[in-house]
């Protein structure tokens, strides 16, 4: 979860670790969910007390934005490469491994300030894309950290119609 949220948002993204534990419960895999939050004075032990027993494994983190040069060493270090287009990226730092000890991303909303680092393979959950309708709500950045992300996701996955043809008209 890329941003500090509350309410719905967390209660959904806890919705969707919960669904991919079960899932690979079900298909006789029974994998590790690491659901990760930004490491924030808004959530106590208690907000994730549903996922510790799930087994679901919980990680605060903080962003470290890095140049594109920068991004590339750490690519050639990690031997997972990607090409490169934006300037500067975002890498989800949890002070140990930065979650690079994960196989795949699973990116519960596309809100970034600058794009996600292409570390791991990873998907992106969008929830809607409001500043299409309203891009003064959000300054130009957006186009950047949001639409790059996604763009440079393996997959975009929405819940609702009109997010869908969002993703398809304006993101791809």
């Amino acid at each position: 979860m890329p941003q500090a949220y509350r309410g719905g948002t967390l209660d959904m993204v806890k919705l969707l670790a919960k669904m991919l534990k079960f899932g690979s419960q079900l298909a006789g895999r029974n994998l590790d969910i690491v659901f990760a939050y930004p490491d924030s004075p808004i959530y106590s032990p208690k907000d994730f007390a549903d996922l510790y027993q799930l087994g679901i494994k919980t990680r605060p983190f903080y962003w470290r934005f890095v140049t594109r040069a920068q991004l590339a060493d750490v690519q050639k270090m990690t031997g997972y490469s990607t090409p490169l287009k934006g300037d500067r990226y975002s890498i989800p730092t949890d002070d140990a491994n930065n979650f690079l000890d994960c196989d795949f991303w699973f990116v519960a909303s596309d809100r970034f300030d600058e794009p996600l680092a292409p570390l791991r393979p990873y998907c992106v959950f969008a929830h809607d894309y409001l500043q299409r309708y309203f891009p003064q709500s959000l300054g130009d950045y957006y186009e950047n950290g949001f639409i790059q992300t996604a763009r440079n996701s393996i997959a975009v996955l929405a819940n609702t119609p009109h997010t869908i043809e969002d993703i398809v008209q304006y993101v791809a």
